[in-house]
């Protein structure tokens, strides 16, 4: 396989793990938010940090929602057509190859060339 498919296919596979752990660093922040929550009176905070805590979790709630879906979105759909778009052009590539070489059109540079001189 040609080292720039390679490549296409390690970028992607780095946008996929970039996008599940912005997505999983997210949750966990939000998890943990939850449960301090949940915990607060067992954990003896007093109200200020409560509502410190209560305003961390819609603070990354709201980050959630409109920054990290939409980038987490992005990100598995570039990854998913950077890991597939060399299998993809590879196929498209032995397909085309196939068509031309049936109708006995395969141009070489040479023919090319005195082709573009005949007509000069």
């Amino acid at each position: 396989m040609n080292m720039s498919l390679r490549v296409f296919q390690y970028l992607g596979f780095l946008l996929l793990m970039v996008a599940f752990l912005v997505w999983f660093f997210i949750m966990f922040e939000i998890q943990s938010n939850h449960a301090i929550l949940s915990e607060a009176q067992n954990l003896n905070l007093e109200i200020e940090q409560i509502w410190a805590v209560e305003g961390a979790l819609g603070w990354w709630k709201n980050v959630y929602v409109t920054v990290i879906i939409p980038l987490t979105g992005i990100l598995i759909t570039s990854g998913v057509i950077a890991l597939f778009s060399p299998l993809i052009l590879r196929f498209e590539h032995r397909f085309l190859f196939r068509k031309v070489r049936n109708k006995q059109e395969i141009i070489t540079l040479d023919k090319f060339l005195k082709s573009r001189d005949s007509k000069v």
